[in-house]
């Protein structure tokens, strides 16, 4: 475990300074990806008994404009982030590139080392920002999902209390 350990920072300290907002945004985005799964319904069932409550179209305004306009928001600061860490990585990838670049201009005798250094930090940021991304942008697309699942089922719970005013 040691070894592993060791071998993550070595690898995260060669990404340079971007590896630290890499990683505090990936944590912001699956926390925020994680609790806002969790506050959400899975299956039919589980929003049958979710809108129970809701007695009177009153109620469906009520909990869209509290409970869904906060689920809709989180989704959407989650594609916020999401959008922004492969940009990060990018960024990794422009300053890896201009160190690169600084290696070569220099002409000293450690000039490869200077080289690999910066492409290594160039190719790090970019893995990693595509790494924080890609499972990111299949949670949103479950949460997207889930949302419109709870949506439907509210239209029909408004249909059927509007049915039963006649």
């Amino acid at each position: 475990m040691n070894e592993f350990l060791q071998q993550f920072w070595e690898v995260t300290a060669s990404g340079g300074v971007l590896m630290i907002v890499l990683f505090v945004l990936a944590i912001a985005i699956y926390w925020l990806a994680i609790d806002t799964l969790t506050s959400l319904p899975k299956g039919d069932a589980m929003i049958k008994a979710l809108l129970q409550g809701i007695k009177s179209p009153g109620d469906v305004s009520i909990f869209k404009k509290d409970h869904l306009l906060l689920l809709r928001n989180r989704k959407s600061l989650l594609q916020v982030l999401v959008t922004t860490a492969p940009l990060l990585g990018l960024l990794g990838t422009v300053i890896g590139m201009l160190a690169t670049f600084q290696g070569l201009n220099e002409g000293s005798g450690n000039t490869l080392d200077l080289v690999a250094a910066g492409i290594s930090e160039a190719m790090i940021t970019t893995e990693t920002g595509l790494v924080v991304a890609i499972p990111a942008s299949f949670m949103i697309m479950v949460i997207g999902s889930r949302i419109q699942a709870v949506e439907d089922s509210l239209l029909q719970v408004l249909n059927h209390h509007r049915q039963g005013a006649r």
